[in-house]
């Protein structure tokens, strides 16, 4: 945990899914909807197992830090109300300037800070992400809004 009120100076910008390729049976039966996708199926170049190392990477430096794993980026996808999970179970679509509003408002939120979220967006208009974190919510503060 980072300190008090301490902001991150690095938002990471990783991708939903990057823990799935090594997930257990027993997890991938639970969650088929989260790995039976091509991005995980076919981890071109171990592009996934990159993403993945980079972000440890980050988390030893020392520094505080957000990553903020995107679900899939399409620019057709609607501009909508942003969810947020943790745990790398997220399925959906973002559209780009969803996502970078999301990574800016990170930088300004002090409970983000060494933390690991996935994003995408609902296809309606609006978003909580900020008012909540603002209050100095959780991610469990940020879903019970969004339900």
């Amino acid at each position: 945990e980072g300190e008090e009120g301490e902001l991150p100076r690095l938002v990471m910008l990783s991708s939903a899914a990057v823990t799935r390729p090594s997930w257990s049976e027993a997890k991938k039966q639970a969650y088929p909807e989260a790995y039976n996708i091509p991005i995980v199926k076919l981890n071109p170049l171990g592009l996934l197992d990159v993403k993945r190392e980079g972000e440890n990477k980050l988390r030893s430096v020392g520094e505080s830090y957000t990553i903020v794993r995107s679900c899939g980026i399409n620019a057709t996808h609607p501009s909508g109300r942003i969810e947020i999970s943790t745990g790398d179970t997220a399925v959906g679509r973002i559209n780009p300037t969803d996502l970078a509003r999301v990574l800016v408002t990170m930088l300004d939120l002090p409970s983000c800070t060494r933390k690991t979220f996935e994003v995408y967006a609902r296809e309606r208009e609006g978003t909580v992400l900020a008012s909540v974190f603002d209050r100095g919510g959780t991610k469990g503060d940020c879903q019970r809004q969004l339900e």
